[in-house]
């Protein structure tokens, strides 16, 4: 299971990014697959609970209650290659333990619409094949 977590921002906030760290019993590492020498997995975001509500031309959103902030995935650190939905991740080897590499970015309000106070969601559903 994976965690991306923006922190606490302004209800004014522009962007705010974070990489995907693993939850739970790894929390704050980089998520991981191992599997046997010579094989490759691929990893698919099929969606997000609140896609339907994704504005601006982003991918997803997260939501409290009805309020929704538009955000995307990407496969590296700057930011130039969006995860788009059911399109297959190649994961960077080392040995047999592959690095899952996401990142997230959220963008906010605008300057005459703060965004409702509170917290934000959203779950991904992703596929791992091999």
């Amino acid at each position: 299971m994976g965690l991306l977590a923006f922190d606490t921002q302004t209800t004014f906030f522009k962007q705010v990014a974070n990489r995907v760290l693993a939850a739970g019993s790894n929390s704050g590492d980089d998520i991981t697959v191992t599997c046997s020498p010579g094989i490759t997995p691929m990893l698919t975001v099929i969606s997000g609970t609140h896609d339907a509500q994704k504005s601006g031309g982003h991918n997803h959103a997260l939501a409290n209650g009805s309020s929704y902030i538009a955000y995307d995935l990407y496969t590296d650190s700057s930011f130039a290659t969006v995860v788009q939905n059911n399109t297959p991740i190649s994961l960077t080897a080392h040995d047999s333990t592959f690095t899952v590499g996401l990142f997230g970015r959220a963008f906010g309000a605008d300057a005459t619409s703060p965004l409702q106070a509170g917290d934000y969601a959203d779950t991904i559903n992703v596929t791992i094949s091999f």
